[in-house]
Parts: C-alpha cells; structure tokens; sequence
C-alpha cells in the first residue's frame, strides 16, 4: 500500500516574505551579494521537513530559516568553523555581539530582528569566511588534525558538483530545470520510513522543457567519485529505489504540482534565472512523463565506463557524463 504524509510537498508558505517589505527580503538581497562576491548561493525549500528555507553553499547549509507559530528562526551549523584559525573569536562574536545560543552544534538566533540588513550582512561574511576556509583543502587546523587523528580533510567534490549543476540547469527553453536540492520524502513516523522500500533521497529534482513547456519531471542523482558508485548507498541501491518510486502515482502527483508550484515561487522571487511575470499552471504538469538521470563527474565517469551496460539495461533511466568547463549536460 502507498503511504504518502499529508503535507508532503516541498513548498513553503512563506515565500512571500523574501519580497520588497518582507521579514526575510535581507536574505533575498544576500544571495545577489553573494552572486557579486563569486561566493555562489541557493536558496531551497523544505515545506515537509518543517516548513523551513534552506540557503546552500556547496550543498552544506549556510543559512536555515525556519517558521513556527509566526516566528522566525535562523539556525547556522557552526561545525564547520573547526577549519578556520581563531574560530572562537568568531564564535564568541556570534554571541556576545549578534545574538545567538549554541544548541546541540547549531547556532540559533531568536529574537533577533531578521529585518536588520547590517545584522544580516554580519552574520554573512562571518559564515562566508569560515566556508571559504572549509573549502579550501590546504588549511589543516590543529582542532581538525586532533578531531581527526592527523587525516586529511575531505573535499566535497561530490557536493560542490551538486549544486553547481543545479546552478547551471535553470534552462526553461529547451533543457532542464532543477527546482528542487536534497530531496527527502515525508514519513508518517519510523515505521512507515523503514518499511518504504522506495525511501530514497534523490539529489535533485528537476523538470525537462521542450519548446519552453514542461516534458519531463526528472530525479537526478549525481555521482562524483567512484566509492559513492558502490555500497548501501551506491548505484544499484539508488537505481533501485527510484524505479520503485516512480511507478507509485500518489507520489508523483504530489511531486508534478509541487514543482510547478516551486518553479513559479523562484519567478516570484526572481531567482534562478526567472523572472517574477513567468507563470507556469500545474494542468501542464499533470500528464507528465517521469524519468530518472544520473549523472556522473569525475572518477564516477570511470564507473559508467566500466559498467555501460548494465547502466543501459533498465528503462526511464538516462545518463549524462560533466565536467566543470561543460555548458550544457551530454544525455547518453
């Protein structure tokens, strides 16, 4: 039997608040800072996770905004501070100067005006240093080395990849769309979770148009290294559980009206290469057809290689192979 929770859709219900006027609209003019400053930021949507916004660097949360009882909250993951040389003073900072409580390795800011465009800006180039430093490969501090017994710090380059390709697909001419980062399907409880078999965490949903007109609803799972292709969490498992996904209707009616929702939400906010009149009516995404994409980068493209074949041999699955240097996404 299909389960689906009853607020499963990824849509928030304060997207309106990151216009001119609203309490978030500091965090709209962040990320067009943010796009000047070559410190490239998106902003995602989390309505079944808690009715909250996230905004990503990298794909690791830099800013988690969060709605409860018609309060804001902001929520930074200091954690990734141990990489930057004097990150007390920064924390101390966080504090004594702006506001926030250390909670179970978050930093929380309640009460604080969200409206305050130089406390925004505070807060920013204060995350934006500590994520350049984590980043940056060849800074080891002495808290890593001592967290980590001396091992080398890991380089993300499955999650920068990620989310610069959903940077770069915003294509509503001819091409594809990604609307959604992380995608995680709602549960009633942990029962219902262990017992899905199509339980799955995409990491992107996307759109393809044609002609300007939605096609396709695609999951994309994007694969960079070659260990991520093997293992509990490898190709064969997440092949599997998206074909097991895509044939539960209930589902995918909900993902067809969220993303047409989601798409307009960006043109709204003028994000994502949208512009605020572009409208989109979900009677166009009814009858979409829904495929799954993987999508493998650099030592992940030894795997495909290797394994062409029995990449091929399952339906509603396509491929692409992409490096950093290509502007459009090749589909084998």
């Amino acid at each position: 039997m299909e389960l689906i929770e009853k607020n499963d859709s990824r849509r928030i219900d304060f997207v309106d608040e990151f216009l001119p006027g609203g309490k978030l609209y500091g965090f709209r003019k962040i990320i067009d800072k943010a796009k000047a400053d070559n410190f490239p930021l998106e902003l995602c949507f989390r309505g079944n996770s808690g009715n909250m916004a996230v905004i990503y660097y990298n794909n690791h949360r830099f800013f988690i905004l969060q709605k409860s009882k018609g309060y804001f909250t902001l929520s930074i993951i200091f954690n990734h501070a141990k990489y930057t040389f004097g990150w007390e003073k920064l924390q101390d900072q966080l504090i004594n100067e702006l506001g926030f409580i250390n909670k179970d390795g978050y930093m929380i800011c309640k009460g604080v005006d969200l409206q305050d465009d130089e406390f925004i800006l505070k807060v920013y180039e204060i995350m934006k240093l500590i994520f350049i430093d984590y980043f940056d490969k060849n800074k080891q501090t002495n808290e890593f080395r001592r967290l980590k017994n001396n091992r080398m710090k890991p380089v993300y380059i499955e999650k920068i990849r990620q989310q610069e390709l959903m940077r770069n697909l915003n294509n509503i001419d001819n091409g594809y769309f990604v609307y959604n980062l992380e995608f995680q399907q709602a549960h009633k409880n942990k029962e219902e979770k262990e017992k899905d078999k199509s339980n799955n965490k995409p990491d992107m949903l996307a759109v393809k148009f044609s002609d300007r007109k939605p096609e396709k609803l695609i999951f994309i799972e994007v694969k960079s290294t070659r260990k991520s292709c093997g293992g509990k969490s490898g190709f064969d498992k997440h092949r599997d559980c998206m074909i097991e996904y895509i044939n539960q209707k209930k589902k995918l009616s909900v993902r067809k009206k969220e993303a047409c929702g989601i798409i307009n939400d960006y043109a709204k906010l003028q994000l994502r290469g949208l512009v605020k009149d572009y409208v989109l009516s979900e009677s166009q995404f009814v009858n979409l057809d829904v495929e799954i994409l993987f999508i493998f980068t650099d030592e992940a493209i030894l795997f495909y290689n290797k394994h062409i074949d029995e990449c091929k041999s399952k339906e509603r699955i396509t491929y692409a192979l992409y490096d950093e240097k290509q502007t459009k996404l090749p589909i084998m």
